[in-house]
């Protein structure tokens, strides 16, 4: 695969170790072995992990404990701060707008190939979670962990009891309803196209009185000067797939627009490519297969619908490109990943 694999911080396992061993009796070495990662490994924010080794961890910790909402679990396990820099400024953050427009910029100072985006219009703020085509691994988990850990921060800085107008999740629902209403309320939305909370703007104007400005100023300078760092860092192959994933459901990807985009002539965007030894082509392939596994494998979306947001014309096209990635149609593919996912797991090391 031309891009890199992305990356995750390793204080992100932060409390998962006497979470495991506590609620479950497992074994995080023991996990962290079956996922190809070093047994030894601990939460260091200068240490890094892949992310997708990473979310299967999360997802074989989940099989193994017979818990569907594993990850929430984990959200509430997960200690204050346990984002270091990031996390102390966005619990320093004067009021919820600043918090979530921090979080949104500087997420990938924490984990590569996740973006957050915050939007506010007529009334209605939404903060949505897109994952990027390089994390290509189950990820229910994640998002799970990633949007209850969200809320939970919220209720404690910004107001306990504080929920969700409304929640949309892009996975099948889980065997644990209780759970969810408990933590985003009752208007709860599965197999959407995308992982989102929705709040009223009014919200956004919430207030932390343990905010401390004197310190959310020291720690942004520091955010942003690692940011800047991480900017420049950023390859061509990043930048292209991130574009082909914003444009296919519209389809208005082309190498032109690409190339605009970047602020390229398309030649100079082609030669570019070749150096990675990859071409726009590959990679709105590349790009289409990993989003047609995310959504057969993690969603009940309709094949027609799939094939729309991948920027096919019609399902035949889908049909025929599914063929040539996995040798079979995309409702046979679909049809064994469920297999997969419902057959016992007594020893499965997760690849």
């Amino acid at each position: 695969m031309p891009a890199s694999e992305p990356k995750i911080r390793s204080n992100m396992l932060a409390g998962l170790e006497p979470l495991l061993a506590s609620r479950y009796g497992l074994s995080l070495p023991q996990l962290l072995s079956d996922c190809g990662l070093a047994t030894d490994l601990q939460p260091d924010p200068a240490v890094t992990l892949p992310l997708n080794s990473y979310s299967r961890l999360l997802e074989l910790a989940a099989m193994r404990s017979g818990d569907a909402c594993m990850g929430l679990r984990f959200a509430r396990a997960f200690p204050r701060g346990g984002m270091h820099a990031l996390g102390f400024l966005i619990l320093n953050a004067p009021d919820l707008r600043t918090c979530l427009e921090c979080l949104a910029r500087y997420v990938r100072l924490q984990c590569d190939a996740v973006d957050f985006h915050l939007t506010d219009e007529n009334g209605v703020a939404s903060f949505t979670v897109e994952c990027g085509p390089a994390f290509v691994a189950p990820r229910k988990q994640f998002l799970e962990f990633v949007m209850s850990l969200t809320v939970v921060r919220f209720g404690n800085e910004f107001g306990a009891g504080w929920v969700p107008l409304r929640a949309d999740f892009e996975y099948r629902e889980p065997g644990c309803g209780g759970d969810y209403e408990t933590l985003f309320g009752r208007n709860l939305h599965f197999d959407a196209r995308q992982t989102a909370l929705w709040l009223r703007s009014d919200v956004l104007k919430s207030r932390s009185e343990a905010a401390d400005e004197t310190l959310f100023a020291l720690l942004k300078g520091v955010v942003e000067r690692e940011i800047a760092s991480l900017d420049q860092k950023q390859g061509i192959i990043w930048e292209v797939d991130e574009h082909i994933v914003t444009s296919l459901a519209m389809r208005a990807v082309s190498l032109e627009s690409a190339a605009k985009k970047l602020d390229r002539t398309p030649r100079q965007l082609q030669l570019e490519l070749k150096k990675h030894n990859t071409t726009f082509e590959d990679e709105i392939g590349r790009v289409r297969r990993s989003l047609a596994e995310r959504y057969m494998r993690d969603s009940n979306m309709p094949l027609t619908e799939i094939a729309l947001l991948l920027g096919f014309s019609e399902l035949s096209a889908f049909t025929r490109a599914a063929r040539g990635w996995f040798g079979m149609p995309p409702s046979q593919w679909r049809q064994q990943q469920r297999a997969n996912q419902a057959a016992p797991t007594d020893d499965p090391p997760i690849t």
